[in-house]
């Protein structure tokens, strides 16, 4: 007996033999059903291997948004991972797993604007990579099963500190099932990390790389210089004389 089932499940199989009932001269014979089957037996069937083109994303908060999203705000996503058959991967099979491809680790290849923004909309040779904190912010995520909405789904957070377009690919069985982008927006202003940058009506670039606003002032040879070619060149007596 083969049986090939596509929805999981708890099954119950029973071989029930067909017997032929004699009829008259003439007339064809009729199967007849016995009455009790002569094998039965039960099987359980779990959902196949997780299928990527029939996993679901079944929510997504940013969708719902008037305005852009800022750094600290969080992106809550309900996912649904799924077999080929459309049957729920049950949690307990393995877990999901995500990772970030962050605006720093673009490639050197990869199509970027060589301009800031700031200086587009301005004209100011200004690049807010060297004024603001180098610092670079790993992004958060969060995922969680979510048996309260459904078997196979999961709550994910994310959650990005540093301006820039992220994307996260998911991973469940050693296989890429979602990707997703999202770009992160400065917050709002704060007190404590703005920075004058200029006290001149007109702001100076650095005589080193003549590309950058200038940001230190030398009282000894009386230059200005962004604050890379300062640490870089200047402050470490490294520049060329």
């Amino acid at each position: 007996v083969e049986y090939t089932l596509q929805r999981a499940g708890r099954y119950r199989v029973e071989v029930i033999l067909q017997q032929q009932q004699q009829q008259q001269q003439g007339e064809q014979p009729e199967d007849t059903p016995a009455s009790e089957p002569i094998a039965s037996f039960e099987v359980a069937m779990d959902a196949a291997e997780v299928d990527p083109e029939s996993c679901v994303l079944l929510s997504d908060s940013q969708a719902r948004r008037t305005e852009p999203l800022r750094v600290l705000e969080t992106t809550t996503l309900t996912f649904s991972l799924r077999d080929r058959f459309g049957n729920p991967i049950p949690h307990g099979r393995g877990p999901m797993t995500a990772s970030f491809e962050c605006p720093w680790d673009l490639p050197a290849s990869a199509p970027q604007s060589t301009e800031p923004e700031i200086l587009r909309r301005t004209g100011l040779a200004v690049n807010p990579a060297r004024v603001w904190e180098p610092t670079h912010h790993h992004p958060q995520c969060t995922v969680v099963p979510a048996p309260e909405v459904g078997e196979g789904v999961y709550t994910i957070a994310l959650v990005a500190s540093t301006v820039g377009r992220y994307t996260v690919r998911f991973r469940y069985e050693d296989r890429d099932v979602f990707q997703y982008s999202l770009d992160a927006h400065p917050a709002a202003p704060l007190a404590a990390k703005c920075k004058v940058i200029s006290l001149s009506p007109e702001l100076a670039r650095c005589v080193e790389c003549e590309r950058y606003s200038a940001m230190f002032h030398c009282r000894a040879c009386l230059q200005s210089y962004c604050d890379s070619c300062w640490v870089q060149r200047h402050s470490n007596r490294h520049r060329s004389t």
